[in-house]
């Protein structure tokens, strides 16, 4: 199951931007990781981040994780299971958010068995939860060392802003929300952001309607938006597919459409009083 999460009020705004990076950042449980590498075949990058990140119980808002996975041996167990035992090495390098100084590194082994290897290498990754409080222990003493002011906190928004960097510049809006001026930086980024990426989410999402594949096409689109300049292309699509949503989907889409008239009206206020859940979900 998709889930879209919508976040209520002045930030209703920024939901389509936090889908749009979340490829490349992931700060949902609390940290920012920045990168996940896998030099095992058997297991994609994200499936490593996605895990380390259910893992995550506490909030660091001043790091930024790097992931990498590296196999350490296979071996054969004997008996009338014969499974495959996969040992590997999981590594963070976490970093300072600020202005990404390296701050310190840990390694977790884990492992699985199964009867293949691939089978036994996605099995290791239900380990990581098993190791949750060592990893949360040793992000908390590095997070805890650091000492952070709203006025370090905006110079690095826009430092990450200029730059073009806005997984960042997001993240550090988000965690720091207590400094003031966050929602303006939001604000700041959303646009900036949609500026540079709308003309892509409107090519994946006619490609994804030319393969008939329009739930992903709606989910795409869906992270475009109204405002931009692409306003008049994604209207186009909307068309489009108001002739594919299926009856399973016509709710979701009914209120994305209102999100995206209001949003090109600009009347707010109607959909922030309309909208008092707090996820919508594709099945």
């Amino acid at each position: 199951m998709n889930k879209i999460k919508y976040v209520t009020s002045k930030y209703l705004l920024h939901v389509i931007l936090i889908l749009g990076l979340g490829s490349t950042i992931s700060n949902g449980q609390g940290i920012v990781i920045q990168k996940s590498d896998s030099q095992i075949q058997e297991v994609q990058a994200d499936q490593i981040a996605k895990r380390v990140s259910n893992a995550i119980t506490d909030a660091y808002p001043n790091l930024i994780l790097e992931l990498g996975m590296i196999e350490d041996r296979v071996e054969q167990m004997s008996g009338l299971d014969s499974k495959i035992v996969f040992r590997s090495i999981l590594s963070f390098q976490v970093y300072n958010i600020l202005d990404e100084q390296f701050l310190g590194s840990f390694d977790i082994s884990i492992q699985g068995s199964a009867d293949t290897k691939q089978k036994a290498a996605m099995s290791s990754l239900r380990e990581i939860r098993r190791k949750k409080t060592k990893i949360n222990d040793q992000l908390s003493k590095l997070n805890d060392v650091l000492k952070v002011d709203c006025t370090q906190v905006d110079q690095a928004i826009k430092r990450y802003e200029s730059q073009e960097r806005y997984g960042l510049a997001l993240a550090l809006a988000k965690t720091h929300g207590d400094c003031p001026n966050q929602s303006a930086a939001l604000d700041r980024i959303y646009t900036a952001y949609q500026e540079r990426n709308c003309n892509t989410y409107v090519t994946k999402a006619e490609a994804l309607i030319a393969a008939r594949e329009y739930r992903q096409a709606i989910l795409t689109i869906m992270q475009a938006s109204p405002k931009s300049r692409c306003s008049d292309d994604l209207q186009r699509i909307n068309k489009l597919l108001d002739e594919k949503v299926t009856q399973e989907q016509q709710a979701n889409w009914d209120i994305y459409k209102s999100y995206f008239t209001a949003i090109s009206s600009q009347n707010m206020g109607p959909l922030i009083n309309m909208i008092s859940l707090r996820e919508l979900r594709y099945d």
